[in-house]
């Protein structure tokens, strides 16, 4: 980690977008950033100034469409998605799409020409929500999981249907 400076904890996510590697970090508040890679040098591309200051972390990436995606949050109601079209970064989703409560969007995928992520961090909290590039709709909940689950912490596209890996605790 000494190309990101000391005191980061973790890196959390990374995506390949448009040639480059991108590292989301973070772990504690005020430690979300995100750091593009050249293929020689990382650069830092976004933090407190562009995000806000007091998030924890970048828990997922990904490259849709042309642009890069960054999803936040670790405490309740931080749970957003950015959007970064190479030059700025703009808030595409919060509470106002996904509703009160959430903490974390843990996982994101280009599927099938849209956008899918998967929030969670507390009991029943798993959700998985999809982006025409315009509107927010959530596609899977306890209805379809079951109660109980915290967390959507993997997604995956195989043969034309989007998977969910759920779960976090024993048994789930």
């Amino acid at each position: 980690t000494p190309q990101f400076g000391s005191g980061f904890e973790r890196v959390q996510s990374m995506t390949s977008h448009l040639g480059k590697l991108y590292a989301g970090l973070g772990n504690t508040i005020d430690d979300a950033e995100v750091w593009e890679y050249n293929g020689s040098t990382w650069t830092k591309i976004a933090d407190d100034v562009q995000f806000g200051a007091g998030y924890d972390l970048v828990g997922s990436l990904a490259s849709h469409n042309g642009k890069l995606y960054a999803g936040l949050g670790n405490n309740e109601d931080e749970a957003e998605v950015w959007e970064y079209n190479g030059s700025a970064w703009t808030k595409i989703a919060d509470t106002a799409q996904f509703g009160a409560g959430h903490e974390r969007v843990q996982v994101m995928i280009s599927h099938n020409g849209k956008l899918y992520a998967g929030l969670g961090s507390t009991a029943d909290d798993a959700e998985v929500w999809e982006y025409d590039c315009s509107t927010w709709s959530k596609i899977a909940d306890d209805s379809q999981f079951g109660a109980g689950y915290e967390y959507v912490l993997s997604l995956a596209s195989h043969n034309g249907k989007l998977y969910a890996g759920i779960g976090l605790s024993i048994g789930e």
